[in-house]
């Protein structure tokens, strides 16, 4: 793991919080409403843990924990009023062996490709 700068003790109790709650996807907004912190001290915690690579940033505002490999709830998060569509939908619903590289979500909107 890298190094990481300086801890408060605050990015400690908010893994604890995250792994208590069994949150493998969460928000800031998530962890204002379970912590007693403010935003500023949740974000540098987050940062801190991101360094540590204990969590990933998927984009601003949302993390997945280090561990969690489901990419379907990844993508519908990602991608909000989505479902899982294409080649992805086919193996998700066992009509094909194969498994694709990539998973695709479909919406009424359009957002730019990522990965993860």
């Amino acid at each position: 793991m890298k190094n990481v700068r300086e801890s408060n003790g605050t990015d400690v109790q908010i893994l604890k919080i995250i792994s208590d709650n069994e949150l493998f996807i969460f928000g800031i907004e998530d962890l204002l409403t379970l912590a007693d912190r403010s935003y500023s001290d949740l974000k540098y915690a987050l940062s801190t843990l991101c360094e540590a690579g204990l969590i990933y940033r998927l984009e601003q505002g949302l993390y997945c924990m280090r561990n969690y490999k489901n990419t379907y709830p990844i993508a519908n998060l990602l991608l909000k009023d989505s479902a899982i569509a294409y080649w992805s939908a086919l193996n998700l619903h066992g009509l094909t062996e194969q498994i694709p590289n990539v998973v695709y979500s479909q919406s009424s909107f359009r957002k730019d490709d990522k990965t993860i």
